[in-house]
């Protein structure tokens, strides 16, 4: 019989590359809000600033489960709502891959992004943009993965 305490009773105390925040985005119209994606569902920690705020360290940007073909659609994710693509955590790229609806691609994320964490009092949300050179009508979803640093 299955234990439903079995991950808690022999897991590790912490868990590498979780899903720190997901959505669904709509590709058919250029857009700086096109998607929104709360991290850890709106809970990440804003102490009002970097020292006392809760953090995430992006490890993984996956878009998958297209509605149908949006490999023409270009992407991004930024840190603000605004479209300002020096927040970019994926900078804008073409959904090459996703033609069908079996499909998945890795956005690649902005340097800044390597080696820096995205912090509560920067934001608690990422925001899904899509270029007017290639909105496509389509859905996709996007998941981003990475570690939580609690404050």
């Amino acid at each position: 019989m299955a234990n439903a305490n079995r991950i808690a009773a022999s897991g590790p105390q912490a868990f590498g590359n979780f899903l720190i925040a997901s959505g669904i985005a709509n590709t058919a119209a250029a857009s700086n809000v096109a998607g929104v994606l709360p991290i850890l569902s709106g809970g990440l920690t804003n102490g009002g600033a970097v020292a006392n705020s809760g953090a995430v360290i992006i490890r993984r940007v996956t878009f998958c489960n297209p509605s149908g073909n949006i490999s023409n659609a270009n992407v991004s994710v930024l840190t603000s709502s605004d479209g300002n693509s020096s927040n970019a955590v994926v900078s804008n790229f073409k959904l090459t891959t996703l033609n069908a609806t079996n499909k998945w691609q890795d956005g690649n994320i902005a340097a800044t992004y390597t080696t820096t964490e995205v912090t509560g009092d920067q934001t608690s949300a990422l925001w899904v943009v899509v270029a007017s050179a290639g909105a496509t009508t389509g859905n996709v979803q996007v998941n981003v993965y990475g570690d939580v640093i609690v404050p």
